[in-house]
């Protein structure tokens, strides 16, 4: 696993929205994003997603791929508009003594 590009939104200088991309084998591209608390719902998440997919459908061998939860509204929403489909349900279970 490792990190070949993080892309990072800027506004008055300050860091808003990252989106970085981890490689997993020999197929996988997969997106993290974030984006500051204060600065959610105004397109800085997408602009970092939409260079990472840039990058990675023009200057990788890889598939994209991006885990979200799906009680996560805004991040299935965005991953939806960049043309994401989900394929697979995780349900995890936390046990505490």
């Amino acid at each position: 696993l490792y990190w070949p590009k993080i892309f990072g939104v800027f506004v008055d200088e300050q860091l808003v929205a990252t989106c970085g991309v981890r490689i997993w084998g020999e197929l996988l591209a997969e997106l993290y994003i974030d984006t500051v608390p204060t600065q959610r719902r105004r397109g800085y998440g997408k602009i970092a997603t939409d260079a990472a997919l840039h990058w990675v459908h023009t200057e990788t061998p890889y598939l994209a791929e991006s885990v979200v939860e799906l009680a996560n509204a805004a991040s299935w929403q965005l991953m939806h508009n960049a043309g994401f489909m989900p394929y697979a349900y995780m349900v995890t279970s936390f046990v505490t003594d």
